[in-house]
């Protein structure tokens, strides 16, 4: 297995993360099973009403979809740099690698290389497949959308199921359209 997330991975991560979540919730219904509970969680839950409660738990809620909404696209971001670094190698078999190697070299000067200047080479690259375009420019609005959650700009809530179905139909139709894509 991969030292590196995938977008997969993410998803095992969310789906057990949450199961636990629930293990919370059905706790208060049994209080003698400990169940391992930490101490900063029942201090956090001691005393609390009802309302108190399931305000607590919502609050939770929320912050689990948005906490694994973020390890998904940084999954994925993940993925993005290390395909632009096996792509910009000097093996010169890799689709798209002289523009890939130019990126690169141009980023050496720099500390960060965004995003968005990823995909957008890759829109550019793929500029003879306008389907693969479309959906690599509705990417490139997923990431410009997690920005705005990553730093506390948006008041939306994040959905993951939402952003891992998107995520994911993107892989499956760039993979087919990029057959070398090592991507998330």
């Amino acid at each position: 297995m991969s030292p590196f997330p995938t977008i997969d991975q993410a998803w095992q991560w969310h789906r057990a993360t949450k199961d636990g979540l629930a293990s919370l919730k059905s706790y208060l219904g049994q209080p003698s099973s400990r169940w391992n509970m930490s101490d900063a969680t029942l201090d956090d839950i001691f005393g609390m009403t009802e309302a108190e409660w399931q305000g607590y738990y919502e609050r939770k809620l929320d912050q689990h979809e948005l906490f694994s909404v973020l390890a998904l696209f940084e999954a994925c971001e993940g993925g993005f740099r290390r395909d632009l670094s096996w792509r910009g190698q000097r093996h010169h078999r890799q689709k798209h690698h002289a523009r890939f190697r130019k990126l690169l070299d141009s980023q050496r000067s720099n500390d960060h290389l965004a995003m968005a200047v990823i995909l957008d080479q890759w829109i550019v690259a793929e500029k003879s497949k306008p389907w693969l375009r479309k959906l690599l420019m509705k990417l490139k609005v997923l990431f410009q959308a997690r920005n705005e959650l990553a730093h506390g700009r948006t008041g939306e809530s994040a959905d993951f199921d939402v952003v891992f179905s998107q995520l994911d139909s993107i892989r499956q139709k760039w993979r087919d359209a990029v057959e070398d894509f090592r991507g998330y």
